[in-house]
């Protein structure tokens, strides 16, 4: 994520101006742009220690997630993208919501989008990337389900289970 958009989140988290469904649905094609122009694959990546990580295995494909969500209207936007163990741009997507619950709601149908596309086209191992970490939890475990969008994390469960070898959130 570029700083321009930490910079809106940053924002919207001090009560100023949220991106709209269409602003975020444009961010999202801008870098879904960028990436297509990168010609290079990236061979390693290094954490926060400078130390090598090891590589996924060639079958393991990574699905980045986000979404937004306005209060006011109960609107929102949701995004994905995937790349192959080489950080190689394979697939993105981007949507509106017309009717949202909560931000909450508004990441879990980025969530099930991303998979749905995933599983279309194949990909047996998955790595489900997403910085809502309640979103996490929910998928992770049954902690939520009594929740208002308990419905959703137990599709979206189900579906996992049901078309990949792995995913891990």
């Amino acid at each position: 994520m570029g700083t321009g958009e930490r910079s809106a989140r940053n924002r919207a988290n001090v009560g100023e101006r949220l991106w709209s469904a269409a602003e975020v649905s444009n961010s999202i094609h801008y870098h879904l742009m960028d990436c297509d122009k990168l010609k290079k694959p990236i061979k390693e990546t290094h954490s926060m220690d400078g130390m090598r990580r090891k590589p996924q295995p060639t079958d393991t494909y990574k699905v980045n997630i986000d979404a937004s969500f306005l209060a006011s209207s109960n609107k929102g936007g949701w995004g994905y993208i995937a790349r192959d163990r080489d950080g190689i741009f394979l697939d993105g997507g981007a949507g509106n919501i017309t009717r949202a619950m909560s931000v909450l709601h508004a990441e879990a149908m980025a969530a099930l989008h991303g998979l749905q596309r995933a599983a279309q086209l194949g990909m047996p191992r998955i790595i489900l990337e997403t910085d809502a970490a309640n979103l996490g939890r929910a998928l992770t475990s049954d902690d939520m389900d009594l929740s208002p969008e308990g419905g959703i994390f137990k599709i979206i469960r189900s579906f996992m289970e049901s078309n990949f070898v792995s995913c891990n959130v």
